[in-house]
């Protein structure tokens, strides 16, 4: 029999963003507590390889409360430290984690309460934050079907490192952050690597004497809206550029030796089958490279900024550099044994028993804000702007869904005092 336990708020995910609704809440006194699938930080724990380091820097790293103050700034954090940083920052707020509670449903129990069931507790509380993330459930695409049963199929959340795979050589599917560096890895370790290229946006690691991440807040992109954009280029970023740490995004693993295909459409036979998008792909990337230079120098020159002239020269030189159309690989010929899936996640909402989707089971929400009054979603990818989600945007959204917790809660009581006042009212007539 499962017990019952009142609460005021419950947290699901204690990632990032759960830690942060849960450091917030802490400080306004509210009773709440974080309920946990795994082990705090389970995604960066079980769904990163060994080598994974962030990609942006160190002095992005602003969990409120607990912004970075070591003496490496600009470096990038490997998985381990990303781990023990939400560790520390658990331990030194005492923040109410309870792991190994997986939430097996979400429902409404009246107007002002909701129940969340786990497998030997049910929480009633007035308000949930559904905390989960976007790296929830890897996605594969359809064509993993059509490979031979030799060959070795992992999503990206399984790869851990090159001595793990078989002997032979590797095709990674997808060109986002994930497949470019296991790219990367396993070229340099010595493997033969093909990668599939979808689309291929490349930003420089550094440029004019800063590192990007500087330039891209100094600019206010991390603060986009992608509801508010316009310009073509301005969506462009909500495509995920690579930020890579030698810059040169796909094609500099081009002259590292890495095979550049397009995008995977299937296998027949022995026959892996790639379209031929390579080069409007890499066209665009040009385009989109150049923007950003060139807003980098047009905010130096009205701020009256002094920088170095650009350097990005090596990069700037790869945006002329020509790949050549293979689309046919031959699995055994190339003797292709692993193939890497760098291909994201999906949701999983199945769980939640409440009108917040779409047709599409897409969360219908403002800012992480639902219809429902009192469930609030929290550290999906690009919640609201582009650094959402992330160490360096989590604490904004969190604050944003605090508020809106505060004033339910005021709204609430406001509501419960009338009613009361009414049924005195009402007795004292009767």
């Amino acid at each position: 029999m499962r017990k019952n336990t009142k609460t005021r708020v419950v947290i699901i995910g204690a990632g990032q963003a759960g830690l942060a609704m849960s450091y917030l809440l802490k400080k306004e006194k509210m009773d709440h507590v974080v309920l946990e699938k795994k082990k705090l930080g389970s995604s960066w724990r079980n769904q990163r390889w060994d080598s994974f380091h962030l990609v942006t820097p160190n002095w992005q790293n602003q969990l409120p409360g607990f912004h970075y103050v070591g003496d490496r700034p600009d470096e990038f954090m490997s998985k381990n430290e990303i781990i023990n940083y939400l560790e520390l920052y658990q331990a030194k707020y005492s923040l109410p984690i309870f792991s190994n509670k997986e939430v097996l449903k979400v429902t409404r129990n009246g107007y002002q309460s909701f129940e969340v069931q786990t497998q030997n507790k049910i929480y009633h509380a007035r308000a949930v934050v559904v905390a989960t993330g976007s790296f929830y459930q890897p996605y594969v695409g359809e064509q993993s079907r059509d490979l031979p049963q030799t060959v070795l199929q992992l999503h990206s959340s399984k790869y851990r490192n090159a001595r793990r795979l078989p002997p032979g050589s590797v095709l990674v599917v997808g060109s986002g952050q994930s497949g470019f560096q296991i790219a990367s890895e396993l070229n340099s370790s010595g493997r033969k690597v093909f990668l599939s290229v979808g689309s291929s946006y490349w930003i420089p690691r550094s440029y004019r004497g800063k590192d990007i991440s500087y330039w891209m807040t100094q600019l206010g992109v991390t603060d986009l809206r992608k509801k508010v954009l316009g310009a073509s280029s301005e969506k462009i970023f909500f495509s995920s550029p690579i930020i890579s740490h030698r810059g040169g995004g796909a094609k500099r693993l081009s002259l590292d030796g890495v095979t550049l295909l397009g995008r995977f459409e299937n296998c027949i036979g022995n026959r892996l089958n790639f379209s031929d998008n390579l080069e409007s792909s890499f066209a665009e990337s040009g385009m989109f490279f150049v923007h950003v230079t060139r807003l980098i120098d047009r905010f130096i020159e009205k701020q009256q900024l002094k920088a170095p002239e650009s350097t990005a020269v090596a990069d700037e030189l790869l945006l002329s550099l020509k790949v050549p159309k293979l689309t046919e690989v031959d699995l055994l010929k190339q003797s292709i044994s692993t193939v890497i899936w760098a291909t994201g996640f999906k949701p999983n909402y199945s769980w939640i028993d409440l009108p917040v989707f779409d047709q599409a089971k897409t969360p219908i929400y403002h800012r992480g804000v639902t219809q429902v009054e009192g469930f609030y979603f929290l550290g999906l990818h690009r919640l609201y702007t582009l650094k959402s989600g992330s160490l360096f945007g989590v604490g904004e959204d969190a604050a944003f869904i605090l508020k809106n917790i505060k004033s339910y809660f005021r709204v609430q009581k406001i509501i419960k005092t009338s009613n009361r006042m009414s049924c005195r009212k009402n007795s004292l007539v009767s």
